[in-house]
């Protein structure tokens, strides 16, 4: 077996490729964890991927990952785009949640209707 993350690193990607999110997460941490990569800055930038395709409950863990990679200088504009894209994800839905309150309130308001 190897003594470093590599091979662990090329498992997740494999698993990343078949959209096994779950299995694809747990051999990149393992593989991040193990050390000796060539790329570690990729290997976070690939934790942030796997972990955004779960879902909108592991964007905070994948937030993360990509704000590590930003601390590699050859993923740092990629990682910065993921994080740029996900915070406006986040105000959107923010944004629509404030929209939506303040449209059932008006409708709460039944003296908008009847004078």
């Amino acid at each position: 077996m190897s003594e470093d993350g590599e091979l662990f690193l090329r498992l997740g990607q494999t698993f990343m490729q078949e959209e096994e999110w779950e299995n694809a997460e747990n051999y990149i941490k393992y593989a991040i964890k193990k050390g000796d990569l060539d790329n570690p800055g990729r290997a976070w930038l690939l934790l942030g991927i796997t972990r955004n395709k779960k879902g909108i409950e592991h964007e905070k863990p994948a937030l993360f990952a990509f704000k590590r990679s930003t601390g590699y200088e050859d993923m740092e504009s990629d990682a910065r785009r993921w994080v740029r894209l996900i915070e406006a994800k986040q105000a959107r839905r923010e944004s629509d949640k404030i929209a939506a309150a303040a449209a059932e309130a008006e409708l709460a308001d039944d003296s908008i209707y009847f004078y």
